[in-house]
């Protein structure tokens, strides 16, 4: 899985179960909820206001979108997040099934 955080708070541990939430920045929160409720193939969690995480952009690949519209897609990666999205002043994201995100990247 390709996994890409832009924040200058990057953790190392987050596969480890016992890493405490509360010492991770706001983008390292969400990109270990993100992996754990959706085990995507590529994973972007962008931080676009300087590092507060008030403005979150995340683009999520995970074959579990598969045969869901985008609005159910919306709302599943909201629910992963839902402890985090009130803290958030803007939150944009992407959702794709492996096929169309290769189709993406092929122009």
């Amino acid at each position: 899985a390709v996994v890409s955080t832009h924040s200058t708070f990057i953790t190392n541990n987050l596969s480890n179960p016992d890493t405490n939430l509360a010492k991770m920045s706001v983008t390292d929160v969400i990109t270990s909820k993100l992996k754990e409720s959706f085990a995507p193939t590529h994973l972007e969690v962008i931080d676009e206001s300087d590092g507060c995480g008030a403005k979150i952009v995340v683009i999520v690949v995970s074959e579990r979108f598969a045969g869901l519209t985008t609005i159910k897609r919306h709302k599943s990666v909201h629910a992963a997040l839902k402890d985090e999205i009130p803290s958030i002043h803007a939150f944009s994201q992407k959702t794709y099934t492996p096929e169309q995100w290769e189709k993406l990247q092929q122009g």
